[in-house]
């Protein structure tokens, strides 16, 4: 293989990659404008927020952070957990639903799962379906409290304190790799190019 077609594979395979970045970002935004007057925020907390994503990208992790004045029986322990994930289930469905959508109709099926809910955006029954999983909160002392429905309980959560570490550590990692390509590279030990 010569050198131009060595870059036009790899040009092809950053093609492949962006579009797949641009359609998992554009479902995403479904989720965010349909969610926006519903919520107090809304925002992606997953690897595709983080840019750690690795092809193919299946899903889309999100946060819904819901007014505790809208849902002042949400946040104690007991089966409002559950209920708050199923009002949020249905809350998809009636925005979002593939027959009854009044926001778009992007969604094929809505599955409760503990901590959120889990949105098929292809066939279900497909390998690898794209999915968005929707994890309702609510804001509390600085700390966002979500649901856990085999527990029965709201637990306390900071997942941007979480996503800001993970985007460290990922720096940080990055900067080692490029240190060790730097290292073991001819430029740095001559010697080892000969």
């Amino acid at each position: 293989m010569d050198i131009t077609q060595a870059f036009s594979d790899l040009q092809s395979e950053v093609n492949v990659r962006d579009r797949a970045d641009k359609k998992a970002r554009g479902r995403r935004d479904v989720f965010k404008d349909a969610f926006a007057a519903e919520t107090t925020e809304i925002f992606a907390s997953g690897s595709l927020a983080r840019g750690s994503q690795i092809d193919p990208i299946n899903d889309v992790d999100m946060v819904a952070v819901f007014s505790e004045a809208d849902y002042p029986h949400w946040g104690a322990d007991g089966d409002n957990a559950e209920e708050a994930l199923e009002e949020v289930r249905l809350r998809v469905r009636a925005l979002l639903g593939q027959t009854e959508g009044v926001h778009a109709k992007v969604v094929r099926q809505v599955n409760i799962r503990n901590h959120s809910v889990k949105c098929f955006l292809d066939d279900p029954e497909v390998q690898g379906a794209f999915t968005v999983d929707l994890v309702p909160a609510l804001a509390r002392n600085g700390h966002l409290l979500i649901p856990e429905q085999r527990s029965k309980k709201w637990v306390e959560s900071d997942p941007k304190l979480l996503m800001s570490k993970v985007a460290a550590a990922h720096a940080d990692w990055n900067r080692l790799g490029l240190l060790h390509q730097w290292v073991t590279s001819d430029l740095w030990c001559p010697a080892r190019g000969t």
